[in-house]
């Protein structure tokens, strides 16, 4: 019997003694999305109370608050600990830190500190055996802008020079006859290179790494058109006798940039031709149908492009003027219908290898608009 009132002191006792607790409340006015990471509370237990990341959410964006909370400690039992966030900005990892000392007897302790730009402030509460303590986070990194683009030469050293052949039989000719007027060749380039953050890029100029873009006009390009016939040509193998039934035109295009990628793109100046004794005739019945003249790559040098001068009966919307059903290939007759005759992307420095570029066949309809059937014309795909 003397052993009850012992017994019923301390029932008494660890029913109103109160176990520590701890709530932490983050306010999260940073620039950033928070990602609670771990956690760690002991509360003088020998089983595990508190376990895993003890927050109302993982994540807290910008605006909002993540509420972190500890069980109850046993009595005569404190609790400490600590809560921590990370933040993953641009291959870097910043945190917040969080730690809290609640004592069973001795006054409170708490802790926070960020790794900068984020700035920690302690804003109230933290007393008592239930301690409620609010913090808040500002602050934050901001985006790494990219270094500045470098600007391209517009002008430069470079030549870039081919020839336009035919058969006059086949294709004819120009009604004014003058060849050297016969085409126009327009030269785009890119006026500046985008750099990246790392320094990577599928282009290059210099020492410089990046991307191409802001393709322009090269309005200082000077182009010259000689008609091998009617003016001297060192080239032996260009030099055209009168009465080949073959004319070749040759394009120079000189005071061009070095070391970028031109966009060279080579058009008749007019589709008024006449056809030649070997023209096949105007489809019947097809008052629409005009003779029309393009011009497809032919083959690449270390300097330049060689192309072919091709001529067909064709609507206004670019199909086969002819009674052949299935009419032109779609990507023919769309290149025909925007009037893009030539469309390549010419590098000088990988001219002198050997230049690979995704190309697809064209090839000619049953019923050609030539007399005899041509082999498959490869151009290239507009990159």
């Amino acid at each position: 019997m003397k052993k009850l009132p012992l017994f019923f002191f301390f029932f008494c006792l660890c029913s109103f003694s109160k176990a520590n607790s701890v709530t932490i409340k983050l306010f999260n006015n940073s620039n950033s999305t928070i990602i609670a990471f771990a956690s760690d509370i002991h509360n003088g237990s020998f089983l595990v109370k508190d376990h895993g990341l003890s927050v109302d959410k993982t994540e807290c964006p910008s605006g909002e608050v993540v509420i972190f909370k500890t069980g109850a400690a046993d009595i005569f039992c404190g609790t400490d600990g600590y809560i921590e966030f990370q933040v993953k900005f641009e291959n870097k990892i910043y945190q917040i830190h969080i730690s809290f000392d609640n004592p069973f007897i001795g006054s409170n302790e708490f802790y926070g500190s960020a790794s900068s730009p984020f700035i920690i402030k302690y804003l109230s509460g933290g007393n008592g055996s239930d301690a409620v303590v609010s913090y808040e986070l500002t602050g934050g990194p901001t985006a790494t802008p990219p270094p500045p683009p470098v600007q391209l030469p517009v002008t430069g050293n470079r030549t870039v020079s081919g020839y336009l052949t035919w058969d006059i039989t086949e294709t004819g000719l120009p009604k004014n006859e003058n060849l050297t007027t016969a085409f126009s060749i327009t030269v785009k380039a890119p006026t500046a290179l985008s750099r990246t953050k790392d320094g990577t890029g599928n282009d290059s100029y210099q020492e410089y790494n990046g991307y191409f873009n802001e393709f322009s006009v090269l309005k200082n390009a000077r182009i010259q058109f000689t008609d091998p016939l009617t003016e001297p040509t060192r080239n032996e193998k260009y030099k055209t006798n009168i009465l080949s039934k073959k004319r070749t035109v040759r394009y120079s295009i000189s005071n061009l940039p070095e070391g970028i990628p031109l966009d060279i793109k080579i058009i008749p100046t007019s589709n008024n031709w006449n056809p030649g004794s070997n023209t096949v005739t105007a489809p019947a019945n097809n008052a629409k149908a005009r003779w029309t003249i393009f011009v497809l790559e032919k083959s690449r040098t270390a300097n330049g492009i060689l192309y072919d001068v091709f001529g067909g009966w064709l609507n206004p919307d670019g199909s086969y003027g002819g009674n052949v059903s299935a009419g032109l290939k779609k990507e023919f007759s769309d290149a025909l219908r925007k009037n893009i005759k030539s469309d390549f992307l010419f590098k000088q420095d990988v001219l002198k290898t050997n230049l690979k570029i995704k190309q697809q066949s064209v090839t000619t309809p049953q019923a050609d608009f030539r007399k005899k059937v041509a082999p498959a014309v490869v151009k290239p795909s507009s990159n």
